[in-house]
């Protein structure tokens, strides 16, 4: 139905789970549905390859996401505002 707003990111996790679970036998990696909308803010989603829904405070995975992860383990921290989350990606 169209609403003439974005969906929420919830929404499209939901779908993207959907997708992954209905094709599990084809795909080989994971995926991360990240974004913001009006009802909730900010939200990361990560949909395994058997399609389940996990929502995480932040996620990474990947080639090289073990050094990433150190990163953001000392920088990253719940509620930062936008200034300090645009600061952190840029020294990253």
């Amino acid at each position: 139905m169209e609403t003439g707003q974005a969906p929420l990111v919830k929404t499209a996790a939901h779908v993207s789970k959907q997708v992954v679970y209905n094709n599990k036998e084809r795909f080989t990696a994971s995926l991360i549905v990240a974004g913001w909308d009006k009802q909730v803010g900010g939200q990361v989603y990560v949909v395994p390859i058997n399609g389940m829904l996990i929502r995480k405070g932040v996620h990474i995975s990947g080639s090289g996401s073990i050094y990433a992860m150190g990163y953001i383990d000392a920088t990253y921290r719940p509620n930062m505002t936008r200034d300090e989350c645009m600061e952190m990606a840029k020294t990253g």
